[in-house]
C-alpha cells in the first residue's frame, strides 16, 4: 500500500538526487530505469554487499541513455559507487548497532542449534 510508495519513492530519490550533487544533466526517468536495474541484479545472490554488480548496474543504464560520451566513464564510475555506498551505509551501521543492542556474536554462528523443540 502507501509504505510500498514511500519506499519505492525513497529508492528513486536518491538516485535523483544524486544527480545534483554531481551536476548531472539527468532526468527522473533516468533514476527510475537506475532503480530497476539496480533492483534486477541485486535481487539474485551476488557478492556480498552486490560489490561490482551494482555498479555495473548503474553503468549500464548511463551507458545505455548515452551519458559515457557526455559525462565520461569516470564520472559514471565515480556516481555508481557514491551511489552505491549510500544505499549499504546505512544498513551497515544500523546492523551493527543492532547487533551490540541485542549483544549478537560471530560465535554464535558455530553454535550447535537444539531443534529438539520444533518437533
Amino acid at each position: 500500500g502507501l509504505a510500498s510508495i514511500l519506499i519505492t519513492s525513497l529508492d528513486i530519490a536518491l538516485p535523483y538526487t544524486l544527480f545534483f550533487a554531481f551536476d548531472l544533466p539527468l532526468s527522473l526517468t533516468v533514476a527510475v530505469l537506475i532503480n530497476v536495474a539496480v533492483g534486477l541484479v541485486t535481487t539474485p545472490p551476488t557478492a556480498p554487499g552486490e560489490l561490482g554488480i551494482f555498479e555495473a548496474a548503474v553503468f549500464f543504464v548511463l551507458a545505455q541513455v548515452g551519458q559515457t560520451a557526455v559525462l565520461g566513464t569516470a564520472v559514471i564510475i565515480s556516481y555508481a559507487i557514491i551511489f552505491h555506498l549510500c544505499t549499504l551505509l546505512p544498513k551497515l551501521v544500523l546492523g551493527g548497532l543492532a547487533a551490540v543492542q541485542t549483544n549478537w556474536s560471530w560465535q554464535q554462528l558455530n553454535e550447535p542449534t537444539d531443534r529438539s523443540s520444533t518437533f
